[in-house]
């Protein structure tokens, strides 16, 4: 069990903070459905390092940013890993960290309530992959109702933790753990959040 969410980080109003800033900026890629603003991090004068750093660093410590982004998607992410070596398959993502201290995936909600949701697994690997039977073993709880985006069945996948969105949280898992999003697209309405991987 590596996923973690720590609940109460952020107020609404840092929260609200955070939207009003990105909303005036630019779009700078889209990919799977999503629109990407950059996460600048890395530098300290930034708005997000000014906000986010003495937060995670009271989490984790010291701490590397590798990549990051703000996202507003349309429709929901499949089955995948976020692994430093399966970003580097893509070829799109700049990282400006390839340590491997922490290596973890930071999911910050920018919105909450019934259509946001994400599932982490207990099953781990550096690439994305079709076939994912090798992990199946008992049941799970999961509404495959809430998941119909993904044809592969994650019923008999082992789940680490399946979270709720709410404001003021940060869910964390391994860069190399298997995760992904209900299907948010029933309700209608699009997903905000800010996603980090730190070194």
């Amino acid at each position: 069990m590596t996923s973690k969410v720590y609940t109460g980080i952020l107020s609404r109003s840092e929260i609200d903070s955070i939207i009003k800033f990105y909303e005036t900026k630019e779009i700078k890629a889209t990919d799977h459905w999503s629109n990407n603003k950059y996460l600048e991090y890395q530098i300290p004068e930034d708005f997000s390092y000014q906000l986010l750093n003495p937060k995670l660093t009271e989490i984790f410590g010291d701490h590397e940013f590798a990549t990051g982004a703000y996202k507003e998607c349309t429709r929901p992410y499949g089955l995948h890993v976020d692994a430093y070596e399966a970003h580097q398959e893509t070829n799109t993502i700049t990282s400006f960290s390839s340590a491997k201290k922490h290596n973890k995936a930071l999911l910050i909600p920018l919105v909450e309530g019934p259509a946001y949701k994400t599932v982490t697994f207990d099953c781990y690997a550096t690439v994305n992959r079709n076939d994912i039977s090798d992990w199946y073993g008992d049941k799970n709880s999961l509404d495959p109702k809430e998941f119909r985006h993904e044809r592969r069945d994650l019923t008999l996948l082992p789940v680490d933790v399946e979270y709720s969105w709410r404001i003021g949280d940060i869910l964390t898992w391994d860069r190399d753990q298997l995760h992904m999003s209900a299907d948010f697209t029933r309700f209608g309405v699009t997903k905000k959040f800010l996603i980090l991987f730190i070194a």
